[in-house]
């Protein structure tokens, strides 16, 4: 079972969280990132993924992809009409080949045809 933190209080994340809990395989768990208890739960809760609205939430964005290294983060932002995909797994040592490494990996991972 994959576990989906829904990371803010936007219509839009909300929508994507109705359309996410009707799947299986799927737990789908709301946090109010302004609430005092949101670091414990989301810490305790160690989900797979994080989905936040971009247009609302940039800075908690930055902040939950420090705070828990190799969350999957997902940023939606309706205004802009992007998706971003964003991953703190920190790759050590930093050297030239590992950056050409984590680039060719992701070239091949996102194509995208419009």
């Amino acid at each position: 079972m994959r576990t989906i933190a829904l990371c803010t209080n936007s219509v839009v994340v909300s929508s994507i969280g109705a359309t996410l809990e009707g799947r299986s395989g799927v737990a789908v768990v709301r946090i109010d990132p302004h609430l005092p208890d949101a670091v414990r739960r989301l810490r305790d809760l160690r989900p797979d993924v994080a989905i936040v609205d971009l247009s609302t939430a940039q800075s908690e964005a930055i902040s939950l992809l420090r705070r828990y290294p190799g969350l999957l983060l997902i940023g939606v932002d309706l205004n802009s009409d992007e998706l971003l995909v964003l991953s703190s797994k920190p790759v050590r040592p930093l050297t030239m080949d590992s950056l050409v490494q984590v680039i060719e990996a992701g070239g091949l991972a996102a194509e995208h045809t419009e």
